[in-house]
């Protein structure tokens, strides 16, 4: 009977050592994908980042654009009227 306890005792030892063993190796796996996971979301941040900049500069560039085209065609407008004026005068005279 004596045997029979310290062979219990025993293998509830091993056991408990084994769950701890296997803990512990849980958590590493676990701490390596969540570093794993960190990095990749500090990846994708500065990606995000210079995607914001790059819309960024693409907005003012359009902005730009936009504005040279407005004074364009406040020039061709007063071309015109300055043409339509000098026709109207030659067909006078």
């Amino acid at each position: 009977m004596k045997t029979i306890l310290q062979h219990i005792a025993l293998l509830t030892v091993i056991l408990l050592a084994t769950g701890c063993a296997n803990q512990s190796e849980l958590q590493l796996q676990l701490q390596d994908q969540v570093n794993t996971l960190n990095a990749q979301v500090n990846s994708l941040s500065a990606q995000v980042a210079k995607i914001n900049d790059h819309s960024n500069e693409a907005n003012q560039r359009s902005q730009e654009a936009l504005n040279s085209a407005h004074r364009a065609e406040q020039t061709a407008e007063h071309a015109n009227s300055k043409l339509d004026r000098m026709f109207k005068k030659s067909m006078m005279k």
